[in-house]
């Protein structure tokens, strides 16, 4: 008897994981790069360095703004990594009937 050849072809839900698993990486790098790409921790507010014209005395005031940092751009890293790592528990050929 001779075992049927199996087809290379992923399912369908394998492949919706790995291209969300791309999506969410491409998004979250592009996201942390194009908002600031900092280097430390996410921020949700800036210091902005002003001089007072009067007296030349120079104070902070804080700018509400999303600068997302390394854990974002690891949490997206982690997320995609999983969704990668979901799509292996898909069988690489369906069922016959």
């Amino acid at each position: 008897m001779v075992a049927p050849i199996a087809s290379l072809r992923p399912t369908r839900m394998r492949t919706a994981f790995r291209l969300l698993a791309m999506t969410v990486l491409l998004g979250g790098l592009s996201c942390w790069f194009l908002l600031g790409a900092h280097r430390g921790w996410t921020k949700n507010q800036v210091p902005i360095q002003h001089t007072d014209e009067i007296t030349s005395i120079q104070y902070v005031t804080y700018e509400q703004r999303l600068v997302p940092g390394l854990d974002f751009l690891l949490a997206s890293i982690g997320l995609a990594g999983g969704l990668s790592a979901a799509s292996f528990f898909f069988n690489r050929n369906p069922p016959h009937p």
